[in-house]
């Protein structure tokens, strides 16, 4: 049970990164040189989903899980011959040698590709998948802190899943779920599907706003008590912190 809310933790920590370099790149290693442990979890550039916009460039490459630090982290670069597919092939153009694909700036919001790698050797990489967002269709998307407040980390990734966590450490979240939201009518709605910590005051359905500042008004939403003596909230106030 641990080991599944570690990894379960580790896809909201890494969900939606994207990282820009080669397969080439300096610090990279060969696959040769991977354990049988690390070969049966190959990845494509993170453990969780990822998200780009229209028009963005995105390259891929292999990762392998660095199992001697604690926890565990996904952030050893693979040097191998491989060839990338992505699915489905409309509004993009891809490399597959070079494993890089540009999003036509007419993709729409909410448009999923399925990322698949393969290898020479008998060696399996699990497919990814990556949301395309735009700010205006999904204004939510990346990572917010509470202004003045006690939530650190409210994080709305670009596959409908969220997490919020009072206080962050290493992979740590409190409690994570799907939103959904209606632009129009300035709805939001949060689903908790597991979490470390659930709070059972939660009132996950109200309104949104996002003020002059672009900071993001959340009401008639509480987010529960993640902490004795935390003052019981109807609404919040959060600063956008990272995409």
């Amino acid at each position: 049970m641990l080991h599944r809310l570690v990894v379960f933790s580790l896809m909201l920590l890494f969900s939606g990164e994207m990282i820009f370099s080669g397969r080439s790149a300096s610090g990279s290693v060969p696959l040769s040189s991977l354990s049988p442990v690390q070969l049966e979890e190959l990845r494509i550039n993170s453990i969780g989903p990822l998200k780009a916009c229209p028009g963005d460039t995105v390259r891929l490459k292999i990762r392998a899980w660095n199992n001697d630090i604690t926890p565990p982290m996904l952030d050893i670069d693979v040097d191998a011959p491989v060839r990338w597919e992505v699915s489905p092939g409309s509004g993009i153009v891809l490399n597959r040698a070079s494993g890089t694909f540009v999003i036509d700036r007419n993709v729409k919001d909410g448009a999923v590709y399925t990322i698949s790698a393969r290898l020479r050797s008998r060696s399996v990489v699990k497919p990814n998948r990556l949301y395309v967002y735009t700010r205006s269709g999904n204004p939510f998307s990346g990572s917010w802190r509470e202004n003045g407040g006690d939530i650190q980390e409210l994080v709305f990734s670009a596959d409908g899943t969220f997490s919020v966590t009072a206080h962050p450490f290493e992979v740590y979240k409190d409690y994570w779920g799907r939103y959904s939201y209606d632009l129009s009518r300035q709805v939001i709605s949060f689903v908790m599907v597991g979490g470390n910590k659930k709070p059972d005051d939660v009132d996950l359905q109200g309104f949104f706003r996002f003020d002059n500042a672009g900071d993001l008004v959340l009401e008639s939403i509480c987010f529960g008590t993640l902490f004795p003596g935390e003052i019981v909230k109807s609404s919040y106030i959060f600063k956008r912190y990272a995409e």
